[in-house]
């Protein structure tokens, strides 16, 4: 019979040479997680997260609540995403 395991979520960052880092988390992530791996990635060497229009620019994320919520938009606004 099949039994359903916990859920994990990951939140990744890929770059065009492959992934770039990873975040995971037990059940889905909320609000406050979500924006501390978003600082967490843009702070750390590898995130060299750069201005919108250029490299490094571009987030590609899915549909969830939680991208739409204004705090998180504001975050990406300050952060020159």
């Amino acid at each position: 019979d099949f039994e359903r395991k916990p859920r994990i979520s990951v939140l990744t960052f890929i770059g065009v040479s492959g992934l770039l880092d990873y975040f995971n988390t037990d059940g889905t992530f909320d609000r406050v997680e979500f924006t501390q791996c978003y600082q967490n990635f843009v702070r750390s060497p590898r995130g060299m997260v750069r201005q919108y229009l250029g490299r490094n620019s571009i987030w590609n994320l899915d549909g969830a609540a939680i991208h739409r919520h204004p705090k998180i938009i504001y975050y990406f606004g300050g952060g020159g995403v």
